[in-house]
């Protein structure tokens, strides 16, 4: 990368709520204005300017930067859709700087994420341990100043005391990021080309049913209420609500006695040196305590209805917070014009390098279709609320409950514009082809084989399981439905408790007995994942244990460095991209039994970073095993939104939805299928196939 960097930030000021309403919407209001712009060029000490009205004091000249971009040198910010967005909406239009191009803007959050960093500037610092940190005191400053616009802009807030520290924080905020830029991993050149795609979609944003969704968000008033009132029973406390943070925190604290190591990822540092720590639920929280609780150390430490009781309240809690009336409160504040922008955030899964999505929260929509087979129900119950049909008469005539009704109809909400269709494929259980095809091993072959004879993986499951013929599997049969959830549930290690997990998502409930023969049966019919379990294991440690040296297994390798973010294990995929594993420990600990006596037992951590920080969590084969099978299948959509960036306005985790003219839907599927299943050379043999569908509003 030879071009100069200016690494930048920005503070704003505006009558709006950018966290309400988007950096787009933000940036867009004719009331929004720049306060703070700093920046420091390659290595050169950080520059401040402040507009005259509100700043007296003396300020860098802009010429710098306007030169800069002008001559094409890169633009890195943290999370820099959002300086992209001030930039061209408000230096552009109010202070006559220089367009800025997307190709030359490179996102430092995005490269932070990539190496397993945490999204927040301040977190990333903390972990990373930088010569610079961000200035704590910011966020009471933000408060203070960004509230308001130029009209009500007090003479006080313009004095060094105020203002002058908030200059002071900005430029604080580019040194710190700079450190965090040149000590992390750089991505490479197809990562940042797959950045700016998803940056394209973002900026295309996708049309919305506004009337519908504003109907919708009334309905769902009460669906809180409802929730609230199970987690008081699932609790057994009548004050446990959604809004009372602290209390969640306390009880999933108590809850995941005696494994302190749950409890461990339920706290979170103190806010100032010396205090108390802090109990967490929050989302990332959240994740962690059910991904660990679907490993067998962790799940057997509880009795079933005891577990199940924890995994209850961690769903009623997702279901609340990401519920119908959230969604649709969403799309109605972030609309702009009918549309809604900026949805995605590019290595927002940093341990995997999938995207996530911020605002409305697209990827976590709900799959199921109102009416099975009947995709123009959606259209018929969307019409009764838009009609103002009363909700005990919604729930006769569709079997649901209203919030379940009002979930299965967010996804129909997103519409194509006027003119215009939506053409989505996704990937057929991507997940299930990439395992064996990452395993490279004889036996994986052949269920590689299954794939590519178009032959049905769940009833082959299904028919070991049961021991009987395939042809005796129906397709809506209960044993095909038990054979999809140990086909979903069981590749990355899971046991009883990941069967049982997955079960519940999918109507399938069996004794704990049974789920553990199916686990036996399942695993003895897939030897070659078991196998291929230990490979990844063995080495991940040989590569701790012999640094600077690639242990290869199967097509991904592992590399331990310690001199990288305090001891590092990396892990090398078949795209070239790295997974990485910050201070990465395999050592021996002694602890008391429960018995008080003292014990030796070997335990393998790493920082896992969350949204809003990290911890330490323990790492396995299975975790492993998961995280280079969801990153590769990851570099298949980012490899293949490169090549529809031009039409695509979503995507999930499996799947790409475009918009093209309605005359040309024939010629957009086509593109569409083509991106997608024409497979890069770093994955050849891997049998990847799509389903296409097409229609003005976008269902399954």
């Amino acid at each position: 990368m030879s071009r100069s960097i200016a690494f930048a930030d920005s503070e704003t000021r505006s009558p709006i709520d950018v966290t309400q309403v988007g950096a787009y919407k933000y940036a867009a209001h004719p009331e929004t204005e720049a306060l703070v712009w700093s920046w420091a060029i390659d290595d050169g000490e950080p520059r401040i300017w402040s507009p005259d009205w509100a700043w007296s004091g003396n300020c860098h000249d802009l010429s710098e930067l306007y030169l800069h971009i002008r001559d094409g040198g890169y633009f890195v910010a943290w999370n820099a859709y959002f300086d992209r967005w001030i930039w061209n909406r408000v230096m552009v239009e109010k202070y006559a700087a220089p367009y800025l191009p997307l190709e030359q803007v490179l996102c430092a959050q995005a490269q932070a994420e990539a190496n397993n960093l945490p999204g927040k500037l301040e977190k990333a610092a903390e972990c990373l341990q930088v010569d610079h940190k961000k200035d704590p005191q910011g966020a009471r400053l933000i408060k203070l100043l960004s509230v308001g616009c130029r009209a009500d802009w007090e003479p006080e807030h313009g004095i060094a005391e105020r203002m002058g520290r908030f200059r002071r924080y900005c430029a604080s905020d580019v040194l710190a990021m700079r450190d965090i830029w040149q000590c992390t991993r750089p991505l490479m050149q197809n990562e940042w080309r797959e950045y700016h795609a998803s940056e394209r979609v973002n900026d295309r944003g996708v049309m919305v049913d506004v009337d519908f969704a504003e109907a919708a968000r009334d309905y769902a008033q009460a669906e809180a209420a409802d929730i609230n009132g199970q987690l008081a029973t699932v609790t057994d406390d009548p004050r446990m609500t959604l809004s009372h943070h602290a209390r969640k925190a306390a009880w999933l604290y108590e809850q995941l006695w005696p494994s302190e190591e749950l409890q461990e990822v339920c706290t979170k540092p103190p806010k100032e040196k010396d205090g108390p720590t802090r109990k967490s639920c929050d989302r990332p929280t959240r994740e962690a305590v059910l991904e660990l609780l679907s490993q067998p150390g962790y799940a057997d430490l509880f009795h079933v209805e005891h577990r199940d009781r924890i995994i209850e309240f961690l769903e009623l809690i997702e279901a609340g917070n990401s519920s119908a009336v959230r969604k649709f409160d969403a799309i109605c504040r972030m609309e702009v014009g009918g549309r809604v922008y900026g949805q995605y955030s590019f290595n927002g899964a940093g341990q995997t390098g999938r995207f996530s999505s911020r605002g409305i929260q697209i990827h976590n929509l709900i799959r199921a279709p109102l009416v099975k087979g009947e995709p123009d129900a959606a259209l018929d119950a969307m019409e009764l609320i838009l009609g103002g049909e009363a909700p005990d008469k919604l729930e006769g005539r569709y079997g649901l409950p209203l919030s379940r009704l009002l979930a299965r109809l967010i996804r129909p909400t997103f519409i194509a514009k006027d003119g215009h269709t939506l053409i989505w494929a996704d990937y057929d259980q991507i997940e299930g082809r990439t395992l064996p095809w990452l395993a490279g091993t004889p036996g994986a072959e052949l269920k590689l084989d299954l794939y590519r004879k178009g032959i049905d993986t769940y009833k082959v499951a299904a028919a070991e399981i049961f021991g009987v013929d395939y042809t005796q599997i129906g397709d809506d049969s209960s044993e095909r439905q038990i054979g999809k959830v140990a086909e979903l549930a069981l590749g990355f290690g899971g046991a009883v408790g990941a069967f049982s997990a997955m079960g519940r998502g999918y109507g399938v409930h069996v004794r704990e007995s049974d789920a553990k023969r199916i686990v036996e049966l399942w695993r003895a019919a897939n030897q070659w994942v078991v196998e291929f379990w230990d490979v990844l294991w063995q080495a991940a440690i040989g590569a701790y244990k012999s640094p600077g040296v690639w242990h290869s297994a199967g097509r991904v390798r592992y590399i331990y460095q310690p001199q990288i973010m305090h001891g590092t294990l990396i892990c090398q995929l078949p795209s070239g991209r790295w997974l990485v594993y910050p201070q990465f420990r395999h050592e021996r600990i002694e602890e008391e039994d429960e018995r008080g006596r003292l014990v030796t037992r070997v335990v393998t951590t790493f920082v896992r970073s969350f949204g809003s920080g990290h911890g330490r969590i323990p790492l396995w084969y299975g975790m492993l095993a998961e995280n280079i099978t969801q990153a590769t299948a990851a570099d298949l959509l980012r490899n293949a939104l490169v090549s529809v960036d031009d039409i695509a306005v979503l995507h999930t985790h499996d799947e790409i939805v475009c918009e093209v003219r309605t005359g040309t839907k024939k010629a957009g599927s086509n593109q569409l299928r083509a991106a997608m299943t024409e497979i890069p050379d770093w994955a050849a043999g891997l049998p990847a196939t799509v389903s296409v569908d097409s229609g003005p509003y976008y269902t399954k």
